[in-house]
């Protein structure tokens, strides 16, 4: 239960970057962008970054309230839907960062 606190807030605050990011507010955390120079950025897409790290801070909002869920509800089948939420968002991350690259 001491662990539904921090999880809440976690969720709630990607929940916040997820919807700037959404929005196109400067919410972008993709290293191949913060490593580019300003002509190199200008160049760039950065729709694509900015979408990219809204679906991830989603993810992760995600994960955080089924977490949050499971420490107030204490059901065990919440731990896998967490996991599988987790994995999703590993593939999803290394695919798009791989399209992204292209």
């Amino acid at each position: 239960m001491i662990f539904a606190i921090p999880s809440l807030f976690l969720a709630v605050f990607s929940l916040i970057l997820s919807i700037q990011a959404f929005l196109g507010k400067d919410v972008i955390l993709n290293n191949t962008y913060r490593k580019a120079s300003e002509e190199e950025r200008k160049n760039m897409n950065k729709k694509a970054y900015s979408v990219q790290s809204a679906v991830v801070f989603l993810f992760i909002f995600i994960i955080s309230l089924l977490n949050t869920i499971r420490a107030f509800v204490n059901v065990s089948w919440l731990t896998y839907a967490t996991a599988a939420a987790f994995v999703v968002l590993v593939i999803y991350y290394f695919v798009s960062n791989h399209k992204l690259k292209k």
